[in-house]
């Protein structure tokens, strides 16, 4: 994999930094849009793997971005607090 970071993680990565994002002085995309830029050099390296008969998941996914996603991390919790129903004559 060490031929990937040449060929796929160097050009995935600078085809996510825009004109303006250059124009700001920034050589790598903004640090809010790290989940995004995460998927898609995933994706590459996915591309990369099946590519070289590398990847051990068959069948090869269509959508690499989407089977990424899937496989992340999710940060989104749901609440931990119950849920309340109004008492009659009790204030909201």
């Amino acid at each position: 994999m060490n031929e990937f970071y040449d060929e796929g993680f160097c050009q995935t990565l600078a085809g996510m930094v825009s004109e303006a994002h250059l124009e700001e002085g920034r050589l790598y995309p903004p640090l809010n849009t790290v989940r995004e830029v995460s998927t898609k050099l995933a994706a590459r390296i996915v591309t990369y793997a099946y590519e070289k008969g590398l990847a051990a998941t068959y069948p090869e996914p269509v959508d690499k971005e989407d089977f990424v996603r899937k496989h992340q991390y999710n940060v989104d919790y749901g609440t931990f607090v119950p849920p309340t129903y109004p008492w009659p004559g009790m204030p909201e």
